[in-house]
């Protein structure tokens, strides 16, 4: 049972990983100058879907026991 629950947790960190990378590479631009700010947070909505996706399946596991 708690292997179905890792699993998840497993595929949510990957995307998480890739989204940091953006925001450090986001960082060194906002140095130098605030313009690039708005392609920054493009980036950043990219990596909060992957939440709402990781999020999901633990919703279902809360609906199916309840």
């Amino acid at each position: 049972m708690k292997i179905c629950l890792l699993l998840p947790v497993a595929c949510c960190l990957l995307p998480v990983a890739c989204c940091l990378l953006p925001v450090a590479c986001c960082l060194l631009p906002v140095a130098c100058c605030l313009l690039p700010v708005a392609c920054c947070l493009l980036p950043v909505a990219f990596c909060l879907l992957p939440f709402a996706c990781c999020l999901l399946p633990f919703a279902l596991i809360g609906n199916v026991r309840q």
